[in-house]
């Protein structure tokens, strides 16, 4: 005869990885699925912006987010070149005296 193996049973005091996504799910139902009215969505079609918001938005924010930061990176490049090339370029020059007025003889 086989004995059996008890199973390891989780702990239910103190916070765990388990719990802390069980309780992310709760939130999740309570922020989205609690108070939609979905009386008028027999057939269960989906929410294409509801998708839109969970899925893509996210990534193409990350994307563009990217983009912008590469983007700002090389225009302050460029300006830093621009500024050590003009700083190169003009030294101190020689100051040019006044010129006198001439006035009316008269």
């Amino acid at each position: 005869e086989k004995e059996a193996k008890p199973v390891e049973k989780p702990s239910l005091d103190g916070k765990s990885e388990l719990t802390e996504k069980m309780q992310a799910q709760c939130e999740d139902y309570d922020d989205v699925w609690e108070d939609r009215d979905e009386s008028d969505n027999f057939i269960q079609k989906h929410d294409p912006e509801l998708a839109k918001e969970r899925i893509i938005r996210k990534q193409v924010e990350a994307e563009l987010k990217e983009q912008v930061d590469e983007m700002l990176k090389n225009s302050l490049a460029k300006i830093a070149q621009q500024h050590a090339k003009g700083k190169k370029g003009k030294g101190k020059g020689k100051k040019k005296g006044k010129k006198g007025k001439k006035g009316k003889k008269g």
